[in-house]
């Protein structure tokens, strides 16, 4: 089905936000202009003592002032105009231009004046802009207004204001040449802003489409995950209850073997059982419903709450964790669970992937702009070509391998999706040997006091 002229599948590169910042642009200039423009004719007038009529071009220049000011209350005030709406708006900006720049034109000498030169401008914005037809449609108008100027003045129909007395006004061959090349500069510029525009319209289409089928596979796979993680997550559990089952109540009529490969199923149970966990929630995460569940929590306290659950872990392996967190209180709209997760994964492979006698800190700061959270360690490091990777579904750095086997690779993708969920980033900064840094960031506007 053909789309209609005015429908946003015509414009990819343009949004809503775009198109109303591209207007208010215009409306800028436009002040830009007739000041500038004023500012000339008085440089004209009593600098070169140029014989114009000034009354009328400051006139004209009023009319344009008084038709931007309507432009700024209308875009001020209209603050929901449609896409179409603001095309039109935008439309009816350029034709108003051209019919004013042809008067101003008029008074100000002419053809004897290169300002008709400022057509092309209004040409090549259009060009940028409109697709298909109204391109050319502008040109032609700017062709029309030009060309009717010159035959009037010309023909002496209306009068024509000597700019510098040259007189090319009545020249025959002056005038058939000029109108030539300015019909070649107005189409040709068109015809070369409109070819590039409709490739870039083209590749950014097949970009978008692509995107899409991206967006659509992605969640495809985070349904797979879903249903795959759920439909696993209880069998295993029966597994799992049936092994402890058997070395709770059998214990001494097991031989040792048998014991060991018991235990180790049920290790190996544990394992899964964490693997499906962090499917489900990466899944669950990737729908971005951040706002369900949602409360006012206090930052610092959830980050001791976290560090103390650790303690165990620490103290096994004689780490000192500091917090330097702000003494101002930090109140952040946020399902609780989804923050816990995201210290919990971090403070966790700060505490695994140290060494003993190392140490973590973990800081908390308010700047204008953003909330800042860093968490870092003194402990094996990120070895710099794993850097860009660590964040990857299934990926964990070669010197993580080595120094603990299991891992899922899954906790630092939950951890960079609930962030983003919540409009945060994540960076890491390391060394090897020497310790990493995660600092996270949020912005302020959540913050509720």
């Amino acid at each position: 089905m053909k789309l209609p002229y005015f429908s946003f599948e015509l414009f990819p590169f343009l949004t809503i936000f775009i198109l109303r910042s591209r207007v208010s642009w215009s409306i800028r200039l436009r002040f830009m202009a007739v000041i500038g423009y004023f500012i000339a004719t008085i440089i004209a007038k009593y600098g070169f003592d140029l014989i114009l009529p000034y009354e009328k071009i400051w006139l004209l220049l009023v009319f344009l002032l008084f038709i931007n000011f309507i432009y700024l209350g209308i875009s001020l005030l209209e603050k929901n105009l449609s896409f179409t709406a603001e095309l039109i708006f935008l439309f009816n900006h350029i034709i108003i231009d051209l019919i004013v720049l042809t008067f101003l034109l008029h008074y100000s000498g002419g053809l004897e004046n290169p300002i008709y030169l400022f057509y092309v401008f209004h040409v090549v914005i259009s060009s940028i802009i409109f697709p298909s037809f109204i391109p050319v449609a502008l040109a032609t108008f700017a062709i029309i207004l030009f060309s009717l100027l010159l035959y009037l003045e010309y023909n002496t129909i209306i009068d024509h204001y000597n700019l510098f007395g040259l007189g090319i006004h009545d020249n025959a061959v002056a005038i058939y040449l000029t109108l030539a090349v300015f019909i070649i500069t107005v189409y040709v510029s068109t015809y070369i802003c409109t070819s590039f525009m409709q490739i870039y319209r083209n590749i950014k289409r097949e970009i978008d489409i692509k995107n899409q089928k991206l967006v659509e596979a992605d969640q495809q796979k985070s349904q797979f995950f879903q249903f795959t993680s759920h439909e696993l997550k209880s069998p295993l559990i029966a597994i799992k209850s049936s092994i402890d089952g058997i070395i709770k109540n059998y214990r001494d009529k097991l031989d040792s073997r048998g014991l060991d490969i018991l235990n180790r199923a049920s290790l190996r149970s544990d394992q899964m059982l964490l693997i499906l966990s962090e499917l489900l929630d990466l899944a669950k995460n990737r729908r971005l419903v951040v706002m369900k569940d949602s409360i006012f929590l206090n930052l610092n306290d959830l980050i001791k709450e976290v560090t103390g659950n650790e303690l165990i872990k620490t103290e096994e392996k004689n780490v000192v964790v500091n917090l330097n967190l702000s003494r101002d209180e930090i109140v952040f709209q946020a399902n609780p669970d989804d923050i816990k997760k995201v210290f919990i994964n971090l403070i966790d492979n700060a505490i695994r992937y140290s060494k003993n006698n190392d140490s973590i800190v973990i800081t908390t700061n308010i700047t204008s702009e953003f909330i800042i959270i860093g968490i870092s360690d003194t402990g094996i490091g990120i070895p710099e070509d794993d850097l860009n990777k660590i964040f990857n579904e299934f990926y964990r750095a070669e010197n993580a391998k080595k120094m603990i086997h299991f891992g899922t690779g899954l906790g630092l993708s939950l951890v960079k999706q609930i962030i983003e969920n919540y409009q945060g980033s994540i960076q890491v900064e390391s060394q090897l040997n020497k310790g990493t840094t995660f600092t996270i960031k949020f912005p302020r506007h959540r913050i509720t006091k």
